[in-house]
This record gives structure tokens, C-alpha cells and sequence, in this order.
């Protein structure tokens, strides 16, 4: 009847085997049908078939032009996504300045693996000048969102921090050491 919402749920249950039986060409379908009325959760989901060869060939330069349709309608992982395919250059060329781009975008948005990737960028200095509190307020809102990575780097950040301290103060009390 023209929802694309309900084409992207129906290419769901067909993707997942639930309340039917699983089939791969029919997901294929419906996740087209939901692209076809500006679906962007069936614009990533048919991305991640064509990535994956799921039901058919695998073409990564149809997968991120999927991937970019649906992040410029505010899906926010799909940008993230997209971010990872800029940076192994599969469907697009090698782009980190792009891949930061996206990455951010899709992190400013919530989605919490984004704010993780973006962290790391700001850390290594990819496809952005490198930026060490950049990089921990990242890394920050990604562990409030609750990835565990963002999490340990920042367990480690704090020791390092706390032994710099000290270094820094035993060599205030004794100058001459």
C-alpha cells in the first residue's frame, strides 16, 4: 500500500527467519519497496545485503550510495557505515577526511559506536588533526552510551594520567632526582 516503513519491517522477517520463513530474495524485495518510499532503515538494510552478497551479488558502490542516502535522512548509523566504507575504500575511493565526516555526523547524532570511532580519529589523527581532548570527550560519551572499548581506553587514559601526576609531583618535591 506504499509504506515503506511496513516494506522494511516485512524485509526484516524475511532477513531473520521471524513469523516467517527465512528468504533472502524476499527480504531483497520488500527492503527495495521500502527504499522505493524513502525508507532509510530498509536503505541501510538493503546496503548491508549488498555488502554481504545477501540474496544476490555483493556490489559495494550500490551498498554506499544506500549507505549515504539513508544517512542524509538522519539514519545515523548508516553514516557510521558509510564512515567505515570511506576508510577500507570498498564502494567509494579511500577518503578519511570523509570517513571523519561521516563518522561525526553519525556520532553527533547518538549513535554510540560512532562517538567511539570518532574518539579514535581525534586520537590517531585520521582524516582530522589529531586532538588528545577531542578524543577523550569522545571517547566520554561513548562509554556513557555504553560502549565497553570506550571504556577501557579510557580505564587506561586515567592511569596514565595519574602516574604522569605523580611524576610530576615527586620531581617537584625532590628537583634534584
Amino acid at each position: 500500500a506504499g509504506n515503506g516503513t511496513a516494506a522494511g519491517v516485512l524485509g526484516l522477517c524475511y532477513a531473520k527467519g521471524e513469523h516467517v520463513e527465512q528468504d533472502n530474495e524476499q527480504a531483497h524485495k520488500w527492503f527495495e519497496q521500502g527504499v522505493a518510499h524513502g525508507n532509510p532503515e530498509s536503505m541501510m538494510n538493503l546496503a548491508y545485503m549488498y555488502v554481504n552478497g545477501i540474496g544476490g551479488q555483493t556490489d559495494p558502490k550500490k551498498a554506499a550510495e544506500l549507505y549515504e542516502q539513508a544517512a542524509k535522512a538522519g539514519f545515523a548509523p548508516a553514516g557510521f557505515h558509510l564512515a567505515q566504507m570511506y576508510h577500507g575504500g570498498q564502494g567509494v575511493e579511500k577518503d578519511l577526511t570523509k570517513e571523519f565526516t561521516w563518522a561525526l555526523q553519525s556520532a553527533e547524532a547518538g549513535h554510540v559506536p560512532a562517538q567511539y570511532h570518532v574518539g579514535a580519529l581525534y586520537w590517531n589523527g585520521d582524516g582530522v588533526g589529531r586532538n588528545l581532548v577531542e578524543a577523550k570527550n569522545w571517547m566520554k560519551k561513548a562509554a556513557e552510551g555504553g560502549s565497553q572499548p570506550a571504556k577501557s581506553i579510557l580505564a587506561q587514559i586515567a592511569k596514565l594520567e595519574k602516574e604522569r601526576q605523580q611524576k610530576q609531583q615527586k620531581q617537584q618535591e625532590n628537583p634534584s632526582e
